[in-house]
Protein backbone atom coordinates (compact mmCIF):
# COMPACT_ATOMS: atom_id res chain seq x y z
CA UNK A 1 0.00 0.00 0.00
CA UNK A 2 2.66 2.15 -1.06
CA UNK A 3 3.70 3.53 2.65
CA UNK A 4 0.08 4.36 3.72
CA UNK A 5 -1.72 1.89 6.25
CA UNK A 6 -5.02 0.07 4.30
CA UNK A 7 -7.85 -2.59 5.22
CA UNK A 8 -8.46 -4.84 2.91
CA UNK A 9 -12.21 -6.31 2.85
CA UNK A 10 -12.74 -9.17 1.64
CA UNK A 11 -15.12 -12.44 1.21
CA UNK A 12 -12.99 -15.35 1.04
CA UNK A 13 -9.95 -17.02 2.43
CA UNK A 14 -8.29 -17.07 -1.42
CA UNK A 15 -8.67 -13.17 -1.37
CA UNK A 16 -7.52 -12.23 2.08
CA UNK A 17 -4.34 -14.07 1.10
CA UNK A 18 -4.10 -12.25 -1.77
CA UNK A 19 -4.45 -8.76 -0.60
CA UNK A 20 -2.37 -9.62 2.40
CA UNK A 21 0.53 -10.65 -0.31
CA UNK A 22 -0.01 -7.49 -1.85
CA UNK A 23 0.49 -4.99 1.30
CA UNK A 24 -2.48 -4.40 2.98
CA UNK A 25 -2.33 -3.91 6.73
CA UNK A 26 -5.81 -5.56 8.07
CA UNK A 27 -7.48 -8.03 6.56
CA UNK A 28 -11.43 -7.95 7.48
CA UNK A 29 -13.61 -11.30 6.37
CA UNK A 30 -17.29 -9.22 5.45
CA UNK A 31 -18.43 -12.79 6.44
CA UNK A 32 -17.22 -13.38 9.45
CA UNK A 33 -17.96 -9.39 11.01
CA UNK A 34 -19.36 -6.63 10.37
CA UNK A 35 -17.06 -4.31 8.56
CA UNK A 36 -17.92 -0.83 9.74
CA UNK A 37 -16.69 -2.45 13.51
CA UNK A 38 -13.56 -3.98 12.45
CA UNK A 39 -12.47 -0.57 10.94
CA UNK A 40 -13.49 1.10 14.15
CA UNK A 41 -12.03 -1.52 15.93
CA UNK A 42 -8.68 -1.10 13.94
CA UNK A 43 -8.74 2.64 14.14
CA UNK A 44 -9.60 2.86 17.94
CA UNK A 45 -13.03 4.20 16.59
CA UNK A 46 -11.39 7.27 15.09
CA UNK A 47 -12.36 6.17 11.54
CA UNK A 48 -10.58 6.32 8.23
CA UNK A 49 -9.44 8.74 5.95
CA UNK A 50 -10.52 7.42 2.85
CA UNK A 51 -12.78 4.78 1.76
CA UNK A 52 -12.36 3.62 -1.59
CA UNK A 53 -15.90 1.99 -3.09
CA UNK A 54 -16.37 0.00 -6.25
CA UNK A 55 -18.93 -1.91 -5.13
CA UNK A 56 -21.97 0.72 -4.62
CA UNK A 57 -25.68 -0.40 -3.55
CA UNK A 58 -26.51 0.09 0.09
CA UNK A 59 -22.17 -0.58 1.19
CA UNK A 60 -22.07 3.64 -0.12
CA UNK A 61 -24.31 4.68 3.25
CA UNK A 62 -22.52 2.26 5.52
CA UNK A 63 -18.81 3.27 4.17
CA UNK A 64 -19.78 7.04 5.35
CA UNK A 65 -20.07 5.21 8.71
CA UNK A 66 -16.75 4.25 8.86
CA UNK A 67 -14.93 7.39 7.74
CA UNK A 68 -13.50 9.76 10.34
CA UNK A 69 -14.87 13.37 10.61
CA UNK A 70 -13.70 14.72 7.19
CA UNK A 71 -12.99 11.74 5.74
CA UNK A 72 -14.01 11.16 1.94
CA UNK A 73 -15.87 8.37 0.30
CA UNK A 74 -14.43 7.98 -3.00
CA UNK A 75 -17.38 5.82 -5.58
CA UNK A 76 -16.16 4.20 -8.67
CA UNK A 77 -18.41 1.39 -9.68
CA UNK A 78 -21.61 0.44 -8.49
CA UNK A 79 -22.18 -3.65 -8.91
CA UNK A 80 -24.43 -3.94 -6.30
CA UNK A 81 -26.62 -1.02 -8.00
CA UNK A 82 -27.12 3.04 -7.64
CA UNK A 83 -29.09 3.61 -4.50
CA UNK A 84 -29.35 6.92 -3.27
CA UNK A 85 -26.99 8.13 -0.59
CA UNK A 86 -28.46 9.88 2.66
CA UNK A 87 -25.33 12.33 3.74
CA UNK A 88 -27.78 12.79 6.70
CA UNK A 89 -27.33 9.25 7.97
CA UNK A 90 -23.48 10.48 9.39
CA UNK A 91 -23.20 12.74 12.58
CA UNK A 92 -20.06 14.31 11.28
CA UNK A 93 -18.48 15.86 8.36
CA UNK A 94 -17.62 13.77 5.61
CA UNK A 95 -17.33 14.30 1.46
CA UNK A 96 -18.42 12.26 -1.48
CA UNK A 97 -16.83 11.84 -4.76
CA UNK A 98 -17.83 10.27 -7.42
CA UNK A 99 -15.33 8.83 -10.50
CA UNK A 100 -16.68 8.81 -13.96
CA UNK A 101 -13.52 7.74 -16.81
CA UNK A 102 -16.15 9.63 -19.42
CA UNK A 103 -15.04 13.05 -17.68
CA UNK A 104 -11.45 11.88 -17.38
CA UNK A 105 -10.33 10.98 -20.53
CA UNK A 106 -10.94 14.47 -21.81
CA UNK A 107 -8.76 16.04 -19.51
CA UNK A 108 -5.37 17.12 -20.02
CA UNK A 109 -4.15 15.41 -17.53
CA UNK A 110 -4.59 11.78 -19.42
CA UNK A 111 -1.60 11.39 -21.61
CA UNK A 112 0.35 11.77 -18.60
CA UNK A 113 -1.46 9.47 -16.66
CA UNK A 114 -1.53 6.84 -18.62
CA UNK A 115 2.37 7.44 -19.25
CA UNK A 116 2.59 6.85 -15.35
CA UNK A 117 0.57 3.99 -15.14
CA UNK A 118 2.31 2.34 -17.50
CA UNK A 119 6.05 3.38 -16.26
CA UNK A 120 4.19 1.38 -13.14
CA UNK A 121 2.99 -1.40 -14.65
CA UNK A 122 6.59 -1.78 -16.12
CA UNK A 123 8.85 -1.23 -12.75
CA UNK A 124 6.33 -3.22 -10.60
CA UNK A 125 4.20 -0.65 -8.23
CA UNK A 126 0.79 -1.75 -10.46
CA UNK A 127 -0.44 -5.69 -10.44
CA UNK A 128 -1.14 -7.12 -13.77
CA UNK A 129 -4.63 -7.85 -14.90
CA UNK A 130 -5.91 -10.72 -12.58
CA UNK A 131 -7.23 -12.18 -15.99
CA UNK A 132 -7.69 -11.54 -19.87
CA UNK A 133 -10.62 -12.54 -22.21
CA UNK A 134 -11.21 -12.43 -25.46
CA UNK A 135 -13.67 -9.64 -26.33
CA UNK A 136 -15.73 -12.66 -27.54
CA UNK A 137 -15.86 -14.49 -24.62
CA UNK A 138 -17.53 -11.21 -22.63
CA UNK A 139 -19.90 -13.34 -21.08
CA UNK A 140 -17.30 -15.71 -19.33
CA UNK A 141 -15.36 -12.88 -17.96
CA UNK A 142 -19.04 -11.43 -16.73
CA UNK A 143 -19.46 -15.05 -15.20
CA UNK A 144 -16.17 -14.94 -14.05
CA UNK A 145 -16.43 -11.60 -12.06
CA UNK A 146 -19.83 -12.59 -10.39
CA UNK A 147 -19.06 -16.03 -8.97
CA UNK A 148 -15.36 -14.43 -7.37
CA UNK A 149 -12.83 -16.31 -9.57
CA UNK A 150 -10.76 -13.65 -10.83
CA UNK A 151 -8.49 -11.39 -8.42
CA UNK A 152 -7.59 -8.27 -9.26
CA UNK A 153 -8.75 -6.80 -12.86
CA UNK A 154 -10.81 -8.82 -15.31
CA UNK A 155 -9.35 -7.46 -18.86
CA UNK A 156 -11.10 -7.31 -22.17
CA UNK A 157 -9.01 -7.86 -25.60
CA UNK A 158 -10.43 -6.79 -28.72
Amino acid sequence: ALGCESIALVRTTQDAAFVAAIGASHVVDILERDYIDAVRQVTDNAGVAFSFNGVGGPTIDRDAHALAPFGELHCYGYVAGKSPFNPFSVNHSVALKTFNADNFLKTPHFPAATAAMLDWFATGPLLDAGEVFPLAQAADAHRAMEAGRVLGKIVLRP
